[in-house]
């Protein structure tokens, strides 16, 4: 088989994008309120930290979800993933979630969510894009499933 390349970019995260907006607005109001209390001063910190958490959060998945299409590359035995190479024999299982606009996310062995890194989307074709990594899936022996998975932020 030859070296198949394919576009690939980082998945949007709309509900993470849109629940960090939430709280972040939501939040400030609440902190207004313990600092005007001033009945105990330890009641602002947790209100502090889920401010700040929640927009770093949030600024981090819409960063990620704007940067440019990145090449994954699909050899005899591997796929080479934003600079990484990851072995057909240490892939458990290649899952698709999502019908518009799907997310693919490779799960190696021994881990119980699917790693940032291997979680992507197709940057163009969708269609070509998933019938060649299912044809590739099948010449090296590896699972393919349409589930929804989880992964980390």
């Amino acid at each position: 088989m030859k070296v198949m390349t394919l576009s690939i970019k980082k998945p949007a995260r709309s509900r993470t994008i849109i629940g960090m907006a939430v709280i972040c607005l939501i939040t400030p109001p609440r902190l207004i309120d313990s600092i005007q209390d001033q009945s105990d001063s330890m009641r602002i910190v947790p209100w502090i930290v889920l401010i700040v958490v929640s927009a770093t959060v949030l600024l981090g998945t819409f960063f990620r979800a704007m940067q440019q299409p990145t090449a994954m590359q699909l050899c005899d035995g591997a796929i080479r993933l934003n600079g990484r190479e990851i072995l057909a024999k240490d892939i458990h299982r290649i899952m698709k979630a999502g019908y518009f606009r799907p997310v693919i996310g490779i799960k190696p062995y021994g881990t119980w969510l699917v790693p940032v890194h291997l979680c992507f989307r197709f940057a163009d074709d969708e269609d070509r894009g998933m019938a060649t990594i299912v044809k590739w899936a099948e010449e090296n022996r590896v699972k393919v499933a349409r589930r929804p998975f989880a992964s980390w932020l």
